[in-house]
């Protein structure tokens, strides 16, 4: 498990802790509930905000008290609200690296031929609605209909064409943007060509600064001693079972 998953799953152990609010439920029984505040699979008491909100010290306890009841009803309702839906948000969080500490590259558009011979075609024009922006400076109206065009000959090919589908079924995650396309010869040209304008571009900057979390994972507070060798004798022996597999 990465450490960013791993990090997750503690806060979300912390807060439910912390509030005791319950979950995850079934629609049907969050709706059963009373007295209460949900935000998708979570639900908590008013009773459970009450006291967490008691549990923050006699100062908090004292201001509350002092408020009219219908302020304190207020209150009581949007910190009930605040909790389930932060605990909901904070599950939807995507960590940027898979269980290998590496990149997860489920945000970046498909670039390679076996990944955009299974894109119907809506699927492709969500895709280039998504970047046309960044690139109409240098890519006409009409270069736009022939990428979508060729996409469009590329599916067909992969659907009607047996061994032409064979070959592309080889390609993996691990295939590169040239041998991939090498797979098609001189075909669909315009497409390549657009594939890789979106290969070069990042969809954020999260990509990067994930790669400097990584050093801040292992330099932290207590090893600012670390040489800058020892950092990396530590990243590189992190790739070993990744390197040991060729």
């Amino acid at each position: 498990m990465s450490q960013q998953e791993e990090e997750i799953r503690r806060l979300v152990l912390t807060l439910i802790r912390m509030t005791e609010i319950d979950g995850p439920l079934l629609e049907s029984y969050i709706r059963q509930c009373q007295s209460h505040e949900s935000a998708g699979p979570w639900s908590i008491t008013h009773t459970a905000v009450t006291g967490f909100l008691q549990d923050q010290g006699l100062w908090v306890h004292e201001i509350i008290q002092a408020l009219p009841e219908n302020t304190q009803l207020k209150i009581n309702h949007e910190m009930g609200v605040f909790i389930s839906s932060f605990i909901n948000g904070v599950l939807e969080i995507c960590p940027l690296r898979d269980s290998e500490n590496r990149p997860n590259g489920n945000d970046f558009a498909p670039v390679l031929p076996h990944q955009l011979a299974v894109l119907r075609g809506r699927d492709f024009a969500a895709v280039l609605l998504k970047y046309q922006d960044r690139l109409k400076r240098c890519w006409s109206k009409q270069l736009f209909e022939k990428v979508e065009t060729e996409q469009s000959e590329l599916r067909n090919a992969y659907l009607r064409d047996i061994a032409f589908k064979a070959e592309l079924d080889k390609c993996d995650r691990s295939t590169s943007f040239a041998t991939a396309w090498r797979k098609v010869g001189d075909r669909f040209e315009c497409l390549r060509d657009f594939s890789g304008t979106l290969a070069t571009i990042f969809p954020n900057t999260a990509s990067v600064e994930s790669d400097f979390s990584i050093l801040g994972w292992e330099k932290d507070e207590y090893r600012t001693s670390l040489t800058d060798i020892s950092l990396e004798g530590i990243l590189q022996s992190k790739q070993y079972k990744v390197l040991s597999q060729f």
